[in-house]
Order: structure tokens, then C-alpha cells, then sequence
């Protein structure tokens, strides 16, 4: 029954996924984004990329290493030297990191619409 739940709750759609795309292609790539973010990345910056210290927050308007999709995917990819992100590119696929970083990018497409 926990088993359950645990699985239930790692794959629910999350804030607006399905609002912000009227494409089913973009939708599916985000809701895989999800899925990447939540096992590889929610620990750090929060579950919704709202961590309350600025260094790990993704909801803001304040992003240090580039906030394109590509530049994301590069710190996906690589990490950041000297911080505590580390690159994922031995870890995941490049489907799997351009997923996150759509799913990242997400997080900027929400808080513009703030």
C-alpha cells in the first residue's frame, strides 16, 4: 500500500503541466521532465524548483548559468564547477536532460506569468 502511494505521488502531473501546452508532444516531454526532476533534482531545489535559499531556487527570475534551454541543458549535462551541482551526463540520457530542462524552463514560463 505505501508502495503505492510512493508511486502514485512521484507520478502526478505537476502545477500546470497540462495548461501550459496545447501540444501533446510538449506535454508528454513534460511530464517526463517530471518524472527526472523529482528522482534526480527535487532534493536540491525544492518541488517545484522554489527552494527557499536563492542559490538552489529555479522559480525565480534569477538564474546564474544561463536560463535558454540549452544553457540549461549544459548544466544538466555538466554541472557547475566549484558548486554543489553536479553533471548528470553519465546519469542520464539526452532525451532525459532535454526533458528536465523543459521541465526547468517550465518553472521561468510560470513565474513570468506572475
Amino acid at each position: 500500500m505505501v508502495l503505492a502511494v510512493f508511486f502514485a505521488f512521484l507520478f502526478q502531473l505537476g502545477p500546470g503541466l497540462e495548461a501550459q501546452s496545447k501540444d501533446p508532444a510538449t506535454v508528454r516531454q513534460l511530464k517526463q521532465g517530471l518524472r527526472v526532476y523529482q528522482l534526480n533534482c527535487q532534493t536540491c531545489h525544492g518541488r517545484e524548483g522554489d527552494h527557499p535559499d536563492k542559490t538552489f531556487n529555479l522559480a525565480d527570475k534569477e538564474w546564474k548559468h544561463g536560463d535558454s534551454m540549452q544553457e540549461i541543458e549544459k548544466t544538466v549535462k555538466q554541472g557547475v564547477k566549484g558548486t554543489a551541482m553536479l553533471g548528470f551526463a553519465n546519469r542520464l540520457t539526452d532525451k532525459q536532460i532535454a526533458s528536465v530542462a523543459r521541465y526547468v524552463y517550465s518553472f521561468r514560463e510560470e513565474s513570468d506569468r506572475k
